[in-house]
């Protein structure tokens, strides 16, 4: 049987070790954290179009996983303008404005038209 330690979150195996994300991306286990696109590069309610690439906002992160059925979706042309935030499966999420703290693991998505 394993032996356990009391830590700020609660009983966890002893042989664990709590970090911070900083920590892990220092010791090269996670990736620097990226924000999304925002500013003039965002998209705008106009660029929305009825189905393409899901666009996926913090709001769309929701009780661990990734709404792509109710996200609003941008054409692939305007896709391919964006910068950064493209998620692949097993990408972790975490929201950090408005919807804070929400978080979803990015399961097998389809590929796009």
């Amino acid at each position: 049987m394993s032996e356990w330690q009391e830590t700020e979150f609660g009983l966890i195996p002893e042989a664990w070790e709590i970090k911070t994300v900083g920590q892990l991306v220092e010791e090269n286990i996670l990736e620097k954290p990226l924000d999304g696109n925002h500013g003039e590069i965002h998209p705008k309610g106009t660029d929305f179009v009825s189905s393409g690439i899901p666009f996926v906002m913090a709001t769309d992160v929701i009780n661990g996983k990734v709404d792509l059925v109710n996200c609003k979706f941008i054409s692939l042309e305007q896709a391919n303008s964006l910068s950064k935030g493209f998620s692949i499966t097993g990408d972790v999420l975490l929201t950090h404005k408005a919807s804070l703290g929400r978080t979803a693991i990015v399961e097998q998505l389809e590929t796009p038209c």
